[in-house]
């Protein structure tokens, strides 16, 4: 009887662990730091990628939500919510349409636009959609940048871009 109640046990406990958030399941999230090494359009080969002063974006849970800050290298005070349209001297705020993440935390998108600058009325459209590869030491992704006039299409293109996790 006592044997039949270890077993039991055992498997209560087997289960319990099985389906426990473990720290190894953790890499496989978009959480946390992340330095862009490779970005190239479209078909290219040629990596676009700044050596120095990298791009660096974080994502952190708050409030059950997704979100995400982007900055330039060791200027992390200058930190920006993600997304952000980089601008000289700073970012433009983007008017967000959506903005959503896989129930893993392992993908993240978000729709928005750029308004702008005054005297210009050229809108831009963009898409950026990232997901966990290489067992979480990986981002990759694209960013597809449409331009709008007057509400007519006006061309395009397609970054490729990927990040590795920082510790």
């Amino acid at each position: 009887m006592r044997f039949g109640r270890r077993i039991a046990a055992a498997s209560i406990l087997t289960l319990l662990f099985a389906t426990w958030p473990a720290p190894a399941l953790c890499a496989g999230s978009v959480e946390g730091r992340w330095v862009l090494v490779e970005q190239h359009y479209g078909k290219g080969r040629s990596n676009l990628a700044p050596d120095e002063e990298p791009v660096k974006l974080e994502f952190i849970l708050e409030g059950g939500r997704l979100a995400g800050r982007i900055w330039v290298g060791a200027a992390e005070a200058k930190a920006v919510p993600w997304p952000a349209a980089p601008e000289k001297g700073g970012s433009v705020p983007p008017r967000v349409r959506s903005y959503s993440s896989s129930p893993q935390l392992d993908r993240v998108r978000v729709e928005y636009s750029v308004e702008p600058a005054p005297g210009d009325d050229l809108v831009l459209e963009i898409v950026e959609e990232y997901g966990v590869v290489d067992g979480g030491r990986g981002l990759e992704g694209t960013v597809r940048v449409a331009f709008v006039r007057a509400g007519e299409p006006r061309g395009s293109y397609l970054l490729h871009r990927r990040f590795e996790r920082q510790p």
